[in-house]
């Protein structure tokens, strides 16, 4: 996943973008071998869901259904993690961000090395410790309903349209490969993605994943090979052109990419969207234990940031194969796998086979930690009497296939509406940081109540709203344009003018900071507020709180603390906790489950 203002930038030139009489090989469209190859990748998806929905356990539990009895192995989760979160427009926007723009995203790869022991230290126990299914359920022991049901409100608004955009862009990319209608395209897509995570649950999405993860890569390299056959020079075009840039250390706030906004702000970004959001969540807590759940996460780590580099280069390819006659769009990774690549039959097939794995991988996920979400946090939660665990799994896959077909209408909703567009990914990059936020409130500051969660929330979401919009309105309106690396039309066999945009007037002086700053304030925001409002509305009880519910360096600096201010501060002596490294479903973590279940008032210890 590419934070928002990439990913705006991606959508809206791509969408722009025709293969005109310029390209060589323009209208060639697919050949047979492109359509075997593509659909070949599609029915190998379709046969892993119908295999774990069919031929292998029926997802007859809800535990089988959203969480795979927790027996995936570390591999396959971190696979279904590095290409759940490495979206179609990933692939599409990395190469053209260094295309464009220089290379310093390129070193956001790097952040998921301090993502790791982050996630997996400081949040990822206490996740583990309770044994839940939704993160959420987390917010709803520590706080109550009214935090746990907004947060999981805005979780639901924000993966529809997340999974909406990652159909939208790599249908329109194969349209500029085939000249297949983007409408067939969104339709088989969802009919295959609907199908498989219905049909097969979380295990199903994590092996489908697995095999798209291996598809994904094999497309890259493909092109890096056959791009750097075709090449004349790679590394002397990006190097004089200044394209070739790591080390910016500038401390402005305002310049789009710095090295500490692409590496401090990506870590936090990252971090929040490992640590808050379910669809990775829901992934890490599938494993038997905590140690797999780290190993699968050092085994992302490593393949986020070797897919980063690839996609870096194959930027650099595009680059030196256009710098005489800039194409003048995003699109230009599709329309550089058209130039080089039309001479080998099913090439562009397997490239735009790579995308859709990509997209594949992103909706599914979002399906399935959705009927989580719904199943878990509101029905389970606001439901009377407790539906059996057959009765979850069938209301599961209902409610899978209801978002999937929601989400199937927001792409035309999208399509019609432009402008809709930027907004809906705008809101997509606001959000993570703030829900952080409240989990941190959770685990870090015990004496945080509901009401200071709750105007910590509101105060971050209205701050990074109001910022992440107006900052949108101003590109929209010319008031912001970031400077791109320099481009050459004087190549071109056809009249070329390079049009270079200027702002058209000053905007508002926030409006101008990174939008990789986006979650870090709105992380501080929701802390800072939160903290402030508990302590005025008469803080939580510290030792009233269950313990498992305290993150464990919490409770590391409690026990350091001498007698009296632990007095004065009301935190509890917290005895030692052996973390759970063996897997076993049994003792204090299945009772928590059904804990979760319980509308307990704030500061009530658990049963």
């Amino acid at each position: 996943m590419l934070p928002s203002k990439i990913m705006e930038e991606v959508i809206q030139t791509i969408s722009e973008f025709s293969i005109d009489e310029c390209s060589e090989d323009a209208g060639s469209g697919f050949t047979w071998a492109d359509y075997l190859v593509f659909v070949t990748a599609l029915l190998i998806s379709v046969a892993i869901g119908t295999f774990y929905g069919c031929c292998g356990s029926k997802q007859t539990t809800s535990s089988e259904y959203l969480m795979a009895n927790r027996q995936v192995s570390y591999v396959p989760m971190a696979l279904s993690l590095t290409t759940g979160f490495l979206s179609a427009i990933s692939l599409l926007g990395h190469p053209s961000e260094m295309y464009f723009y220089g290379s310093l995203y390129w070193v956001s790869g790097f952040s998921f090395f301090l993502v790791v022991p982050i996630t997996s230290y400081l949040f990822l126990p206490v996740f583990d410790s309770l044994h839940i299914t939704s993160a959420y359920q987390y917010l709803h022991l520590r706080f109550n309903k009214t935090i746990s049901s907004f947060i999981s409100f805005m979780f639901i608004i924000q993966t529809l349209l997340y999974s909406s955009c990652m159909v939208y862009a790599p249908a329109i990319a194969l349209k500029l490969v085939s000249g297949i209608s983007v409408y067939t395209t969104v339709v088989v897509v969802y009919i295959v993605c609907i199908f498989y995570t219905s049909v097969g649950g979380l295990k199903a999405v994590i092996w489908t994943d697995t095999y798209q993860t291996i598809l994904l890569v094999v497309s890259i390299l493909v092109v890096m090979i056959k791009g750097s056959m075709e090449a004349d020079s790679i590394l002397d075009p990006s190097l004089e052109t200044g394209r070739i840039e790591v080390f910016n250390m500038d401390p402005d706030i305002t310049i789009r990419h710095t090295f500490w906004s692409v590496f401090v702000g990506g870590t936090i970004f990252w971090t929040a969207m490992y640590t808050s959001n379910q669809s990775s969540v829901q992934r890490q807590l599938a494993v038997p234990s905590l140690t797999d759940a780290r190993k699968g996460l050092w085994l992302t780590a490593v393949l986020l940031a070797i897919i980063y580099t690839m996609l870096c280069y194959v930027g650099m390819l595009i680059y030196s194969q256009y710098r005489h006659c800039d194409p003048l769009s995003a699109g230009v990774f599709p329309l550089y796998v058209i130039d080089v690549m039309n001479d080998l039959p099913g090439l562009a097939g397997l490239f735009v086979a790579g995308i859709f794995s990509a997209s594949l991988s992103s909706v599914a996920a979002s399906l399935n930690s959705l009927a989580a979400v719904v199943v878990k946090d509101f029905i389970r939660m606001f439901r009377e009497t407790k539906l059996t665990e057959f009765q979850e799994a069938t209301v599961s896959k209902v409610v899978c296939i209801g978002f999937g077909l929601l989400s199937f209408g927001i792409v035309f909703f999208i399509e019609q509406l432009g402008g809709v567009l930027q907004m809906a990914l705008t809101f997509l990059g606001i959000v993570s940081g703030v829900v952080m936020g409240v989990f941190f409130l959770g685990m870090y500051l015990p004496w945080t109540n509901w009401k200071g969660a709750l105007c910590g929330t509101i105060a971050g979401f209205c701050f990074t709203f109001w910022l992440g919009f107006g900052t949108q309105l101003a590109i929209m309106d010319g008031q912001i344009v970031y400077p791109r690396k320099p481009m050459s039309v004087d190549g071109c066999k056809c009249n070329e003018t390079l049009f270079i945009p200027t702002a058209t007037s000053e905007p508002f002086p926030l409006y101008k900071v990174s939008y990789l700053w986006y979650s870090p304030l709105g992380a501080l925001i929701t802390v800072v507020v939160g903290f402030l409002a508990s302590l005025m509305t008469g803080p939580q009880d510290p030792e009233l709180l269950e313990a498992n519910l305290v993150a464990d360096f919490t409770k590391w600096i409690a026990n350091s603390l001498p007698p009296s201010w632990r007095r004065r501060l009301r935190l509890p002596l917290y005895s030692k906790q052996t973390e759970n490294t063996s897997g076993s479903p049994n003792g204090m973590a299945q009772s928590t489950e059904t804990i979760a279940t319980i509308d307990l008032p704030c500061g009530t210890p658990l049963p």
